[in-house]
């Protein structure tokens, strides 16, 4: 579980970094940066936020690969445990204001 959770968060934040200055979705971050919040949050701009979709999506198809499924509450403690390591690790991000 803590490796689905690690892959989770580091997945996540990369692509929130790819928004930032002079990286590759940048223009997308331009573009859409007058949404509201509750639809800019979870898409791009928070790492924290982006978890309960991104990481769904990457336990569900992870688990239609190797064909082992698990339970719900696993998958609730590994979107928790993901959204703490981005919460950490954004905590200590000065680029990331």
């Amino acid at each position: 579980m803590l490796e689905f959770s690690i892959i989770i968060a580091m997945s996540t934040y990369f692509i929130h970094a790819c928004t930032w200055e002079g990286m590759l979705l940048f223009a997308l971050n331009e573009k859409l940066w007058n949404l509201t919040p509750k639809i800019k949050k979870p898409l791009f701009d928070c790492p924290v936020c982006m978890v309960p979709y991104y990481g769904s999506g990457i336990i569900a198809l992870s688990c239609y690969r190797s064909g082992v499924w698990i339970d719900w509450f696993s998958w609730i403690i590994i979107l928790a445990t993901a959204g703490g390591i981005n919460a950490i690790v954004q905590s200590f991000n000065k680029y990331d204001e």
